[in-house]
């Protein structure tokens, strides 16, 4: 299984599980109220609803994405030789 994202909206809670590779996403609907274990999923049952849902995830997770740094690039430490010194006195090295 791939990523899971979630969200709740108007009493429902929609996930969506990512396929991994060439298959389909899974879906999952919902209704808290009336199935508080989560065991009944309405997704074929009430389509327009998971799709309405779920794109409201979809648009919750593209604001998301917008807030994040476009480079995400780790920061490269080099230690100085006093640091290696103290890092091979201390046995690290």
């Amino acid at each position: 299984l791939g990523l899971r994202h979630s969200i709740l909206s108007g009493g429902f809670k929609f996930i969506r599980t990512e396929a991994i590779g060439d298959g389909a996403d899974s879906l999952e609907l919902y209704h808290l109220s009336s199935d508080k274990g989560e065991l009944v999923n309405l997704v074929d049952t009430i389509p327009q609803m998971a799709t309405a849902v779920g794109r409201k995830l979809t648009e919750a997770l593209a604001r998301q994405d917008a807030l994040r740094p476009a480079n995400l690039e780790p920061e490269v430490f080099t230690p100085t030789e006093e640091t290696l010194k103290r890092m091979a006195e201390l046995g690290y090295l």
